[in-house]
């Protein structure tokens, strides 16, 4: 059964944009050899969530695109990587400010769920999401 790891979210200002984010994921998807040897074709769900008390809401989701494994595919797995330009006012998912005035810090983290699209083992066994660190900062 395949897994996924190593999922790291890296959110970058833009300087000449203060508008937006750029946003990387990155992670890394580990076929089992039976995959391999089907050639097992994968797409994978990324979505972006706070990081709340009760409920992390989801801010947003993206898909990477499909790609197959073979017999060639490294023992290490696929690095896979997904950059986005994204508005800043999206990950502001706390919109307060301080009694200062300045403004209070946001928590966010990605979420990696990966499904089969074509030669998938029989039985079909679940592919367990993976969430990266959570990332703090005020985004505003």
């Amino acid at each position: 059964m395949a897994t996924v790891s190593s999922v790291v979210l890296t959110p970058t200002k833009i300087t000449t944009d203060p508008t937006k984010l750029r946003v990387n994921v990155k992670y890394i998807l580990q076929p089992s050899a039976v995959e391999k040897l089907a050639g097992s074709v994968f797409q994978s769900t990324i979505t972006l969530h706070g990081d709340d008390f009760f409920i992390d809401p989801q801010l947003t989701l993206f898909n990477d695109g499909p790609f197959a494994v073979s017999t060639t595919t490294p023992a290490a797995g696929v690095p896979r990587s997904r950059t986005l330009t994204l508005s800043k006012s999206l990950f502001n998912e706390d919109p307060e400010t301080s009694s200062t005035g300045s403004e209070v810090g946001d928590e966010v983290y990605a979420r990696v769920a990966a499904r089969y699209v074509a030669n998938a083992p029989n039985p079909l066994p679940p592919i367990a999401p993976q969430n990266s660190p959570v990332v703090f900062g005020t985004w505003k």
